[in-house]
């Protein structure tokens, strides 16, 4: 999952679709809130991730903690 910060949130138990693209990392999933921060962010937890978006999150999340940096812009 993820922890998504935005001003607006859902309350928890609503299902979503996400789609999340920072520069060459796309990727989709169905995900559930598990904690909602009215006013912060969400906490989303993932549900039936295809096989192909599974590995291109596994691939990102690697090369983050290869280079924790690359996300301060």
């Amino acid at each position: 999952g993820c922890y998504v910060e935005c001003p607006s949130t859902y309350p928890i138990g609503t299902l979503l679709y996400v789609k999340l693209g920072i520069e060459d990392f796309d990727f989709e999933a169905d995900a559930v809130v598990r904690v909602s921060h009215p006013g912060m962010g969400m906490g989303l937890e993932f549900l039936r991730v295809p096989s192909l978006q599974r590995r291109i999150l596994e691939e990102y999340v690697a090369e983050l903690s290869r280079d924790p940096n690359r996300l301060r812009h």
